[in-house]
This record gives structure tokens, C-alpha cells and sequence, in this order.
């Protein structure tokens, strides 16, 4: 279906100089170039046209049986724009994190204890896409390299963590890895670390 698409996080239209990046915080779908969505009305989309123009497709509720083709009451969508010099995934990506999972501050309290990171790591390039503490043990770090790029990376953790193995996304270990790690461009991979 080329009619529309689903964004996770951001979109980008860009050259070799300059861009913007645009981030879809409210609305996941879109349409590229003009209106499409109606597959009856205008007809399959066959090809990915080359555009500048992104069409926020802001209410997916359209059905042509047994559904109103229309949504009453108000609605709120948001959107940020990043306008940048030449486009690099990662940043791209690290905006739409920001905008999707904004920071939240709370007061704290002076006398608590300061906590320490329970890792470090030394690649900029790769973004924890998320972490859990298993049950079993360790903690589930989820890593994504947005880059068009290999990346190589390492871990650096406080004594109490001995090993890095890697994972399936449930936390179930499989080969123990060394401290050096290769992640794909545009790639996942799934950590144990105990």
C-alpha cells in the first residue's frame, strides 16, 4: 500500500546542504505528495513519488461500509520541525525520542543519595531503545544504530555486572559476548546484561 504510510517518529525531506526534519507526535500516518488515502476514489498508488510534500493523515476512521466518514469534537495534534544542514539519521532520530518521551523533571530531594548510571556507553551513534530488569536476573537493554553506518560500541558498567550476552527480546540469553560490539546500520540488538 503505497497510498499512505506509517511514520514511527519522524520524517525528514532533505538534500545534500539542508533539510527539515518533522516529527509526527500525535498523528502516525501520512501521505506523501497529495491526498491518496481513497483507494476507490483516486486508485492504487503504484510507485513512492518524489516529493517535498508530507500530508499529515490525521484520522484513520474512514471505512466505506458502516462507518461515518466524519469525527466530531476536538482534537489536538502536534508536530515539531527541525530545520537542519545536511541530514544525518541519528540526530533525526534522537528528536523524535526527545519529542515521543519528553524529559520529566520532578523536585528532588538534596540529602538522597546520588545514583550512579547502572552502564555507560561509548557510541553516540546508537540509542538505548529500552531497558528492563528481568526476573531471572540482568537487566534487558534494547540498542538501535538509526545510522546508515555498521557501528562498533562497548559497555562500561559499575563491578557488579560480569557478563554481556546477546538476547531475544524476551531476555532469553544465547551467545556471551566480549566487550566490543558490532550493531548493523539501521539495526537492533538485544543485550543481557548480568
Amino acid at each position: 500500500n503505497k497510498n499512505f504510510f506509517s511514520v514511527n517518529r519522524w520524517a525528514d525531506v532533505s538534500n545534500d546542504q539542508y533539510g527539515i526534519t518533522w516529527v509526527n507526535i500525535d498523528a502516525p500516518l501520512i501521505e506523501l505528495d497529495k491526498i491518496t488515502m481513497d483507494e476507490i476514489e483516486y486508485g492504487w498508488v503504484k510507485e513512492v513519488p518524489k516529493t517535498q510534500t508530507i500530508l499529515s493523515y490525521v484520522m484513520n476512521n474512514y471505512w466505506e461500509t458502516n462507518y461515518k466518514a466524519s469525527q466530531g469534537g476536538k482534537s489536538v495534534f502536534r508536530y515539531s520541525v527541525f530545520p537542519h544542514s545536511g541530514f544525518d539519521p541519528v540526530q533525526s532520530e534522537k528528536w523524535g525520542v526527545e519529542c515521543h518521551q519528553p524529559l520529566i523533571s520532578i523536585a528532588a530531594d538534596s540529602s538522597a543519595p546520588v545514583y550512579q548510571p547502572l552502564f555507560f556507553l561509548d557510541n553516540e551513534k546508537v540509542i538505548i531503545s529500552s531497558m528492563k530488569v528481568l526476573k531471572t536476573g540482568g537487566v534487558l537493554v534494547i540498542l538501535y544504530n538509526p545510522g546508515n553506518e555498521d557501528e562498533i560500541f562497548h559497555l562500561k558498567w559499575p563491578e557488579k555486572y560480569k557478563t554481556i550476552s546477546l538476547s531475544d527480546p524476551f531476555g532469553n540469553t544465547g551467545e556471551q559476548l566480549e566487550n566490543e560490539i558490532e550493531i548493523k546500520a539501521r539495526g537492533i540488538i538485544n543485550l543481557v546484561i548480568k
